[in-house]
């Protein structure tokens, strides 16, 4: 899987949206939004990530995040 498509499944996973948008240098910048939205969308974006590497890494904690609080909550109300 490519990478691009690694960071759309795991934002789709986390219940969030992507949107991006490549500069004139070249660099492809990521925002993450809670609703659909485009890049320069009225939407605002809660995180912008420059380059594919820090949006990855934002991603990734945000799923490690989301797993923790599900593993608690199942442990609280005992299921397994």
């Amino acid at each position: 899987m490519k990478l691009q498509e690694n960071l759309e499944h795991l934002t789709k996973r986390a219940g969030l949206y992507l949107a991006w948008d490549t500069s004139g240098d070249g660099m492809t910048s990521y925002r993450f939004f809670r609703t659909p939205s485009d890049y320069y969308g009225p939407e605002t974006a809660f995180y912008t990530a420059v380059g594919i590497d820090e949006a990855l890494v934002f991603i990734l904690g945000v799923n490690i995040g989301l797993d923790e609080a599900r593993r608690r909550i199942m442990k609280e109300v005992k299921i397994d």
